[in-house]
């Protein structure tokens, strides 16, 4: 009676070991072929290749091959984190660039120079405002002062509105329509 061969002794063809471990045979030749860590075998001078099934299965764990097509997934947690976040970031300039073509963002530039042109308007309507006063507060009491002041100051705020000066320059963002008149950024 022969005795048993070990188990590592390469005595298994690469369709053996390729059915046994549920890959491709062209596989488990191009892991014998390889010429950085290759695969555990033994050529024959015919060119036969032999190998262990248990050599391999083992090599291909230390190896983290997986017989798949494409590199095994081991990525670290700090590495699925970074691709996370590149993936957030890239979301949040694509929803960035999909607002700005769909004129719903504005420019900061464009507001701070609509902002400063209707302070502009603002300003221009309460100048002489002191002079158009003072003749009419001269000799009042307090309170009387304060109601004339107050007039003046709704009166030619009124006009500002009423003119259409605040509410037509309000969606005059370039690039931007807003119904409302009022900015949204």
């Amino acid at each position: 009676m022969k005795p048993k061969p070990p188990v590592n002794v390469r005595n298994i063809t690469p369709e053996a070991v390729a059915d046994e471990l549920n890959i491709h045979v062209k596989t488990v030749r191009s892991w014998c072929n390889r010429k950085k860590n290759p695969c555990p075998h033994d050529r024959a001078a015919s060119g036969r290749i032999w190998l262990s099934a248990a050599e391999v299965a083992r090599w291909m764990k230390d190896s983290q091959t997986t017989g798949r097509a494409g590199r095994p997934s081991t990525t670290s947690p700090e590495l699925q984190a970074a691709q996370l976040r590149k993936e957030n970031a890239l979301a949040d300039r694509y929803t960035i660039q999909v607002r700005r073509e769909r004129a719903q963002l504005t420019n900061l530039a464009d507001v701070k120079c609509w902002i400063k042109s209707q302070c502009e308007e603002i300003a221009a309507a309460f100048k002489g405002l002191g002079a158009t006063l003072t003749p009419r507060l001269a000799g009042r009491d307090t309170g009387d002062q304060q109601t004339i002041i107050d007039a003046e100051v709704i009166a030619r705020l009124t006009q500002l509105s009423d003119d259409g000066q605040v509410k037509k320059s309000a969606g005059s963002f370039p690039g931007r329509e807003n119904p409302s008149g009022t900015p949204s950024v």
